[in-house]
């Protein structure tokens, strides 16, 4: 009997269609398993920003810096607006639901709504952050084609720009 070498194959060890199906169901799960973590990495965030200002000394209430002599009415009036006389887990939810809905409260200093503010301060940011990013675009690929063109000669081939060009291209908790 004469076995077919194809078949036989080291314990452990995917066979070449195996593989390639293996392959293709890891490409396919990527972008779940990606918005899955982007997911649990944000409501993780959104729950140690509740919870950290809930259990430092002091409430937005009791550290009313604008109105140092605030009267046991006002403060009191204050908590119940702001939910802070209820249980935390009663707290925390009204604290997600408010975020889904896009309710990001009221600005102390300002009087107005926070999602009001952020608008106005993104509409100066997303120009920054555009114009930054298109130079160093820009700056990259004229540097890479300069690189690239003149290849072994003295800029590219000098102990600093070898050194610079593999300590940058490390991970950051490696260099």
């Amino acid at each position: 009997m004469v076995q077919d070498p194809v078949r036989e194959r080291a314990p452990g060890r995917l066979s070449q269609g195996a593989a390639g199906r293996a392959t293709d169901r890891a490409r396919h799960r990527l972008p779940d398993q990606t918005g899955i973590f982007a997911l649990v990495t944000v409501y993780v965030a959104i729950t140690i920003n509740f919870f950290l200002f809930r259990v430092l000394p002091g409430t937005a209430v009791t550290d009313l810096s604008r109105v140092p002599h605030a009267s046991p009415q006002l403060k009191h009036a204050l908590t119940v607006e702001f939910g802070l006389d209820k249980p935390k887990w009663e707290q925390y939810l009204i604290y997600l639901k408010n975020l889904l809905h896009g309710n990001m409260g009221i600005s102390f200093a300002y009087q107005q709504p926070v999602s009001h503010l952020l608008i106005q301060d993104l509409k100066n940011t997303i120009p920054m952050v555009t114009v930054g990013t298109v130079a160093a675009i820009v700056i990259g690929i004229i540097t890479g084609v300069l690189s690239a063109w003149r290849r072994g000669r003295p800029p590219t081939t000098s102990a600093p720009t070898r050194r610079s060009s593999s300590t940058r291209s490390r991970p950051s908790g490696w260099a």
